[in-house]
């Protein structure tokens, strides 16, 4: 039987919900080993696949499609698993299928996902103007998405707008040292990828998107998941150490942003001038290591919301 039949006898006799975990077992044991783990599947594989427009090695799980942000960012929801216990309703844009179906574990009929390309989520819609009313999530979940927009405060200001008071939303954008690089006028490809990695990209962000998140009346933590693993212990789950994602609260109606930024000794590599945290005009939180994040304590409005 050719893989495209097969393909197409799957689709007509098993339902959609079912087919990733047919397709996990299937590939898990196609790929089976022990020199990798996929911390979005659960998969031990003998090695990832190269990914990417630039090939980046040790990228894609050959199991779950899951690449190293989607891997930390899933060690990150193990670490913190109040995170999701806690949450109702979910919003995923331009939909990963790995993160989805971590997502879709707690309660599948409280997720929706949308898409600017029709047939890629369960909706087609426009980030900068989302056709939900106002409070209508308890979690957003971004990643990839705000570099390949024009408009990204009216995306931002949109992921915000139908967050519930002390909703989150996790957004992760490729960072390209401390300052961000926008051009609006660029509109050759090749241009846009010599200056920013890809040609579909309009900016290259560096850490400072934290204020421009902050800016749009978020609060924010500046996470680094994987940062307490060893060496061979990020290379054997493909997990870059330094791979940073923003975690955004919506704070309560009335609610003044907290004024506090932990010690700078917990900033990241590329981010250490005090001057850049001090900018900052609401909140901007950059965690500890990761051995300590579990005995760190989360700001009031935090726990209130089951923040793990």
């Amino acid at each position: 039987m050719s893989m495209h039949l097969a393909r197409e006898v799957v689709k007509a006799f098993v339902p959609r919900r079912h087919r990733f975990a047919l397709r996990r077992a299937t590939l898990g044991l196609v790929h089976k080993g022990n020199s990798r783990f996929c911390r979005c599947c659960r998969s031990r594989v003998r090695r990832f696949r190269s990914f990417g427009h630039r090939k980046r090695e040790n990228a894609q799980c050959p199991v779950c499609g899951a690449l190293e942000r989607d891997r930390a960012v899933s060690y990150y929801f193990d670490l913190h698993p109040g995170l999701l216990t806690g949450t109702r309703r979910v919003l995923h844009v331009a939909p990963e299928r790995a993160i989805a179906y971590r997502l879709q574990r707690w309660d599948r009929r409280s997720y929706v996902s949308i898409d600017i390309e029709p047939g890629a989520a369960d909706r087609v819609m426009d980030l900068t103007d989302l056709d939900f009313r106002d409070n209508s999530f308890d979690a957003v979940y971004c990643s990839n998405v705000l570099e390949h927009i024009d408009r990204d405060r009216e995306a931002i200001t949109e992921m915000r707008r139908v967050l519930t008071p002390f909703g989150w939303a996790m957004i992760l954008v490729p960072l390209f040292g401390e300052t961000t690089h926008e051009d609006l006028s660029i509109a050759d490809p090749a241009e846009r990828e010599r200056l920013y990695g890809q040609p579909d990209h309009v900016r290259a962000y560096g850490i400072d998107v934290a204020e421009r998140l902050a800016g749009c009346g978020f609060d924010v933590w500046v996470e680094q998941p994987a940062r307490g693993l060893t060496q061979e212990e990020a290379e054997a789950q493909g997990v870059a150490p330094d791979e940073v994602v923003f975690l955004c609260k919506k704070p309560a109606p009335g609610e003044k942003p907290a004024a506090r930024t932990l010690p700078g000794n917990f900033v990241p590599a590329y981010s250490r001038q005090p001057a850049l945290r001090n900018r900052y005009t609401a909140a901007f939180y950059v965690n500890p290591p990761l051995e300590r994040l579990r005995e760190q304590e989360a700001p009031p409005s935090a726990r209130r919301a089951g923040w793990g």
